[in-house]
């Protein structure tokens, strides 16, 4: 990539120093809109092959390097949204999400490029090293995991249950967001917080001043559910009520108002269960499973009320001493 790409399109700038000071959101669009078009071209030039000539090389390894740059920027975009989220990179964000959503779920349901893909795999697997076949095995499965095989109506019910999908957790992501920096605890009687670390009282202090709350003479302390903030409370100081009211904030996020995940989660749980349906497996946990240690949503149920079984008794037994001790 020449410099005056890397200058054009930081996002898809792959040094190993991320140049971070450059990742504005005012650049996301153009940056995805510029990755998703090379990825294109790049899997058009391997599905376009004459499958007598396509090599190994030609097919499996070049789809693995044919989103390099755009895995790279939107790995960074989702990395930004998660740990410095704004409304201007959430606007940006939503509005190329659609497109690279709808991307990556159409290069599993591209048939030219699945059927050269197979060409290769038939004719060139026994020549391969064993990593080299387990790539090519795990390629092919994941084009059938996801759709390659279904009709065509089939196809589009797939990509629009994908494309829900996508728009739905990426709302439950942000319904998580808004209501932890929604909360906030204000203290105004510092002898409340007895147990607090000095350190982490100035925080705290510093907190309600950078929010406009107290002065330096009538000082305020502000607690959030940002975990530098929230953790030592919980673990030090000593007024159970403060404790409580914290634990019952983090516990509860995205639980009620304006924010609330719940009828997200109803509508997640069903295009999950019509997902794994159009793929013919009996639940979304099958679906997900299959190539996994558990195999099956049964297996891992069973995993887990065994574990349950056999720990009760000692779960119990501590619950009892920790309550004997408060």
């Amino acid at each position: 990539m020449t410099t005056s790409v890397q200058e054009a399109h930081p996002f898809l700038d792959t040094r190993f120093d991320i140049q971070w000071s450059q990742l504005s959101p005012d650049h996301v669009i153009a940056d995805m809109e510029e990755g998703l078009a090379q990825g294109q071209a790049a899997i058009h030039r391997i599905a376009v092959q004459d499958p007598a000539n396509a090599t190994y090389e030609s097919t499996f390894v070049a789809l693995e390097a044919s989103t390099r740059p755009l895995d790279h920027g939107w790995g960074l975009v989702n990395h930004l949204d998660s740990v410095n989220n704004s409304a201007e990179l959430r606007e940006a964000f939503n509005q190329v999400l659609p497109k690279v959503s709808a991307f990556y779920a159409e290069i599993f349901l591209n048939e030219k490029l699945y059927a050269v893909l197979k060409t290769v795999a038939e004719r060139d697997l026994s020549r391969l090293s064993p990593v080299e076949r387990r790539f090519v095995e795990e390629t092919l499965a994941d084009f059938q995991e996801n759709g390659v095989d279904l009709s065509d109506d089939d196809k589009e019910r797939f990509k629009q249950i994908k494309s829900d999908l996508t728009a739905m957790t990426q709302k439950f992501t942000e319904n998580e967001l808004d209501s932890t920096n929604a909360f906030e605890l204000i203290i105004e009687d510092v002898t409340r917080l007895a147990g607090l670390p000095d350190s982490f009282l100035e925080a705290a202090k510093e907190s309600a001043l950078k929010k406009g709350l107290g002065s330096e003479d009538a000082p305020k302390w502000r607690f959030s559910l940002q975990y530098p903030s929230f953790f030592p409370a919980l673990k030090y100081v000593d007024d159970p009520d403060i404790r409580r009211q914290l634990f019952e904030a983090m516990s509860g996020v995205a639980s009620e108002g304006d924010h609330d995940n719940l009828p997200l989660i109803r509508e997640i749980l069903i295009l999950r269960e019509k997902k794994a349906a159009l793929l013919g497996k009996k639940s979304f946990p099958d679906h997900v499973l299959a190539r996994r240690m558990a195999k099956s949503g049964s297996q891992a149920l069973a995993f887990v009320e065994d574990l349950h079984a056999k720990t009760k008794a000692a779960f119990d037994q501590e619950n009892e001493e920790l309550s004997r001790f408060k």
